[in-house]
């Protein structure tokens, strides 16, 4: 099917139609749901699991599912999933996602959340964006590289029977199904009994849905292409990184899946910001505010690069295939937030009643 595409629309437009497709009903079932890990982990942390981490827990279960469930057929190919290969790094993993988890905090919201809500007017998610990606790209090629090699280099592993724990744990596709159910269960269970709403249950499983649509796409590209592309689900950190110095002259190279998402989503979002009569015009609150998303971004940036993933891309596409790195980067993330969450802002509020959940700003 793809070699016809390819034949008829060329790769190139094959690539960018699919991570806008895929990016645009991202952004808009992310709007709507507003799912948010930043929000799970607060809302976690402050009162126990609720409808927001049984949003974010119904996207990485509908992940693991559809992942496992592909891979059993043989139409995902994770010996090109570049997390499964090579070399990985424990250290960054680790450290990345402690400085990512932190930052998520300090801006109130990951970077998917960040593209979501710039959408749909935001300028703080604009400006923290802007210096996110900026240090993303001083870490990925410029005066921070160094800073990541070291980083990086405390602890790496190499081979598929290192960074694949199922591979590691002896366990095939079938396991992975299994453990996805569990947390199918799970998710379900904690979303009753805070009053999901069947709207935002649905759109959680079908953001999980769509990243395991990232990898059959990428699967049926690296097949069919005289290029090979690396296997993936979706992720920001590389491609707003890439996108940036292809902007600059850095690199030179072509618009791909992966850069092509993030007009995706922001189409997505504003789409569905606008049906929703959601659009509105907001800003730093005062300027400790802003140094606060500052710094945040800046965490953000170098944490990413140096985790080699964000809160979707390790968090959800790289727990779908069991990613060692990515396991630890999602630990990391989630200590680090919520160490940020209880010793910055927690400290400054008052006992307050629980709510049915944390919104994400």
């Amino acid at each position: 099917m793809f070699e016809a595409l390819i034949e008829s629309y060329g790769e190139t437009a094959l690539a960018i139609g699919g991570g806008l497709a895929i990016g645009a009903a991202f952004g808009v079932f992310a709007r709507l749901s507003r799912f948010c890990m930043r929000s799970a982990v607060i809302e976690t942390g402050r009162h126990g699991p609720g409808e927001r981490f049984a949003v974010w827990l119904l996207a990485v279960a509908a992940a693991v599912i559809a992942v496992q469930g592909a891979a059993t057929q043989g139409l995902i190919a994770f010996d090109a999933v570049r997390p499964l290969t090579g070399r990985g790094s424990l250290s960054g993993a680790a450290i990345g996602g402690l400085l990512f988890g932190a930052g998520m905090v300090l801006a109130r919201g990951c970077v998917s959340r960040l593209l979501v809500l710039s959408a749909g007017g935001n300028l703080r998610a604009v400006v923290t964006g802007a210096i996110f990606v900026s240090v993303a790209l001083a870490t990925m090629r410029g005066p921070l590289a160094g800073a990541r090699d070291a980083v990086a280099g405390l602890k790496t592993v190499e081979g598929a029977a290192n960074l694949d724990l199922l591979k590691t744990l002896g366990l095939g596709p079938s396991a992975g199904i299994a453990f996805g159910g569990i947390l199918l269960a799970a998710a379900l269970a904690f979303g009753w009994r805070r009053g999901l709403g069947a709207a935002n249950a649905v759109m959680g499983l079908l953001i999980g849905v769509l990243v395991a649509a990232g990898y059959l796409f990428t699967t049926g590209l690296n097949g069919a292409s005289f290029d090979p592309q690396p296997v993936q689900g979706l992720s920001f950190i590389a491609p707003f990184a890439n996108a940036l110095a292809m902007m600059l002259g850095q690199i030179a190279t072509k618009v791909d899946f992966t850069i092509a998402l993030i007009p995706g989503v922001a189409l997505g979002a504003f789409a569905a910001a606008l049906a929703a009569r959601d659009l509105r015009i907001e800003w730093f609150a005062s300027t400790a505010a802003a140094l606060r998303y500052v710094a945040g971004a800046m965490l953000m940036g170098f944490g990413g690069v140096v985790a080699t993933g964000c809160s979707l891309g390790n968090g959800v596409s790289g727990v779908a295939v069991f990613s060692t790195t990515a396991l630890v980067a999602l630990a990391g993330m989630w200590l680090g937030a919520l160490a940020t969450d209880a010793l910055v802002d927690r400290v400054r509020q008052p006992v307050a009643p629980v709510p049915a959940f944390v919104p994400a700003e």
